[in-house]
C-alpha cells in the first residue's frame, strides 16, 4: 500500500507546495532547515491542517481531494502520527496511554511486549525518561493499527550517548513493521541511516528527491551539498567537449563533464 501526497498551503508569510510519494514498505525521510515545511507535510497528511489544494491517498483510499470535496477527519485516515514531544497523557500510566489509541485490546498488549514496555506498564509517563516516553508514544500509535506511519523527529528526546543504539533499533523496527513511513529530521545521520529515499524540502518546495547515493553523488542545491558534506559552486558552463571552462564569479574552473552549457 503506497501513500501519495500532493498539497498546497498558504499562510500570510509562508507558501507551501509539495508533492511526493511513499511506496509500500518504504521509509522516506523528509529533511530541510527549520521552517522548510517538514512538519507541515505530516500534519496535512494526518488531517490536522486544512489545505488550499490537496490530493492525498493511501492505497486506493482518498484521504483528501479538495477538487472532489473529500476531506476525511484524522480519526478516519488510519495514519499514525508520532509527535516530537510524544503528546502523551502525563497523569496516566504507560498501559493506559497505549490502550487509549488501541483499536483492539490485544493490540495494546502486543505493542507493550514488542517495545519492551511490560516492566513499565503501571508507571506514570511523567516519571519516565525521554527515551522511554518515545517508545510509549510509538506503541500507542502502532496499537491503533495504522496503514501508514509518520514520525516527527523521533530521536529528538534522546541524548547523544543513547542515540546511536536507538537508531539501530528503530531502523530494524521500521523494517519489521513494513508500513509506508515518513520520518522527519534535520540530522544528516538520521537521513542517511533510515532512508530508502530522501526528500529535501526548502522553503515549502521539494528541491531534490533520491536515494542516499544519488544525493551524495550529485547534490542540486547548497543545502543538499551541505547535508552530503560536499561543496556546491554555482557556475556558468561554456560549451564544447572534453575539458570545459566554467565561470563562478571571478573563479575559472576547468571541468570534465557532459552537462549542457549554461547554469550549472
Amino acid at each position: 500500500m503506497s501513500l501519495t501526497f500532493d498539497a498546497a498551503l498558504a499562510y500570510p508569510r509562508f507558501g507551501f507546495e509539495a508533492a511526493f510519494n511513499v511506496a509500500a514498505k518504504e521509509t522516506v525521510v523528509l529533511v530541510g532547515a527549520n521552517g522548510s515545511g517538514k512538519s507541515t507535510s505530516l500534519h496535512l497528511i494526518a488531517g490536522h491542517l486544512q489545505p488550499d489544494r490537496a490530493h492525498i491517498s493511501l492505497g486506493e483510499r482518498l484521504l483528501c481531494d479538495t477538487a472532489g470535496g473529500v476531506d476525511l477527519p484524522p480519526e478516519r485516515r488510519r495514519v499514525g502520527l508520532v509527535f516530537q514531544d510524544g503528546a502523551l497523557f502525563p497523569h496516566r500510566n504507560v498501559e493506559a496511554n497505549i490502550r487509549y489509541g488501541a483499536r483492539r485490546p490485544e493490540a495494546a498488549r502486543e505493542w507493550i511486549e514488542r517495545l519492551d514496555l511490560a516492566a513499565l506498564a503501571k508507571e506514570r509517563v511523567d516519571r519516565l525518561s525521554g527515551g522511554q516516553r518515545a517508545r510509549v508514544a510509538l506503541a500507542r500509535t502502532l496499537a491503533s493499527d495504522p496503514e501508514a506511519l509518520l514520525l516527527d523527529e523521533p530521536l529528538a528526546s534522546f541524548d547523544v550517548r543513547t542515540r546511536g543504539a536507538v537508531r539501530r533499533e528503530l531502523r530494524e523496527f521500521l523494517a519489521s513493521v513494513a508500513l509506508p513511513t515518513i520520518l522527519v529530521t534535520h540530522d544528516p545521520i538520521d537521513a542517511f541511516v533510515f532512508a530508502d529515499r530522501v526528500v529535501v524540502l526548502e522553503d515549502g518546495r521539494v528541491t531534490q528527491s533520491g536515494t542516499r547515493e544519488e544525493l551524495l553523488r550529485r547534490p542540486r542545491t547548497a543545502f543538499v551539498a551541505e547535508l552530503a558534506g560536499r561543496n556546491f559552486v554555482p557556475a556558468r558552463l561554456e560549451g564544447g567537449e572534453g575539458l570545459r571552462t566554467a565561470h563562478a564569479g571571478t573563479l575559472v574552473l576547468h571541468v570534465l563533464t557532459d552537462a549542457p552549457a549554461g547554469e550549472a
